[in-house]
């Protein structure tokens, strides 16, 4: 069992956890806890299934205090599964107490390993019947979001409506597909190599209706905090083994979430980016347009980021003179703009010195460059004379 169905991250990786155990348990024939495993995954099934489809006149309270007994008899209420279902389980309430030795002894309680496929039957049923109500439930799924968003331009008008209505899995799977599209539209810069994924992009694309990001944008509210947490260890573990693309991708939608990870984690990315944008400086008009890495600042705190931010101004002023280099001080004006004012003021002074050569003129192309462009915008002072 995979459990795709259900709807909460923590949820999920319990009954995975839980399910694991149990074929293990079931493989050397350890009844008891297979019977114990049981009663606990059906009640964590129906538990989920219930705070994400509250009936009606219950609140997520009573549902967490509720008891196997209780959720099956709910269950059976609300059409989740049927009385004869509900009947056949009375024996795994019984199943879920052996985890009281006291009460095994006191009712003289005897089970063996047809009573444990039983049990894994009685699962099976009631993870399938509870699977097919969520199928019931959903009115839209994000292949049809995702599928209309490509093929009609009007559709846009009513995609924030639209995906109030995916339950939490879909509002997933929605998030993940709009991924594997922003990878694939990354992995078409200059820099990166051909990116081999499976993802076969239409003829009409994204940039013809609206930029990617602005429906992410949209969809994060309906996301649970786990979710973005999810993709941000996904960030931080593509850092590790190297896969820039994703990298790329993954910061440009959630560089505003940042937070949720420990300091040292956020800056670790932010040097990361910094070192990164080096390479991709070519496609800085979209990152530009994107505003990539317009909070990049905030996370800059320590003397290890606060060097890697000079270091990229040094790059900066050095290589950013050719005639058309506004995209590229779009970029680094949102970075300068970002930083909080103690650590905008030193890289100012930083600048200041390193612009200010012990000898001789600034070359002309750096004035007629980086420098000019930088006094336009106010981030240095107009003194640097030919």
């Amino acid at each position: 069992m995979k459990f795709e169905f259900i709807n909460d991250i923590k949820f999920k990786d319990i009954l995975l956890r839980d399910y694991e155990e149990l074929v293990k348990c079931h493989e050397v024939k350890a009844t008891k806890s297979v019977l114990i495993l049981c009663g606990s995954i059906i009640e964590a099934i129906l538990t989920e299934y219930f705070i994400d489809s509250l009936p009606s006149g219950i609140k997520k309270e009573d549902v967490l205090k509720m008891t196997l007994g209780k959720l099956l008899e709910t269950a059976e209420k609300e059409g989740v599964i049927s009385s004869k279902i509900n009947k056949l389980s009375t024996i795994l309430q019984d199943y879920r107490n052996l985890i009281h030795p006291g009460r095994e002894i006191r009712k003289e309680e005897n089970f063996s390993n047809e009573d444990a496929e039983i049990a894994i039957s009685l699962l099976k049923i009631i993870t399938e019947s509870i699977k097919k109500k969520y199928a019931e439930n959903i009115r839209y799924t994000a292949k049809d979001i995702y599928e209309k968003l490509m093929v009609d331009w009007g559709f846009q008008s009513v995609y924030g409506i639209c995906i109030t209505k995916l339950n939490f899995t879909e509002r997933e799977k929605l998030l993940e597909l709009f991924i594997e599209f922003e990878v694939a539209q990354k992995s078409k810069y200059e820099y990166f190599q051909p990116y081999d994924n499976e993802l076969e992009l239409k003829e009409r694309s994204f940039k013809e209706v609206e930029e990617i990001k602005s429906f992410v944008k949209e969809l994060k509210p309906l996301l649970k905090q786990e979710s973005i947490k999810f993709q941000l260890d996904k960030l931080l573990q593509s850092i590790i083994t190297g896969e820039k693309v994703l990298i790329l991708s993954l910061y440009n939608l959630f560089h505003e979430e940042l937070n949720l990870l420990k300091d040292g984690d956020q800056e670790l990315i932010a040097i990361y980016m910094l070192s990164l944008l080096e390479s991709i400086s070519e496609e800085s008009s979209q990152l530009s347009n994107e505003k990539t890495y317009s909070t990049i600042g905030k996370y800059i705190k320590s003397e290890k980021g606060i060097e890697k931010l000079k270091q990229f101004a040094n790059f900066a002023i050095v290589n950013y003179y050719w005639k058309d280099i506004e995209p590229e001080m779009n970029v680094f004006e949102q970075i300068f703009n970002s930083l909080n004012g103690e650590i905008k003021e030193e890289l100012k002074s930083h600048m200041d010195k390193f612009l200010t050569p012990p000898k001789g003129n600034l070359p002309e192309d750096i004035l007629e460059g980086f420098v000019k462009e930088a006094v336009k915008r106010g981030i240095l002072e107009n003194k640097y004379n030919r």
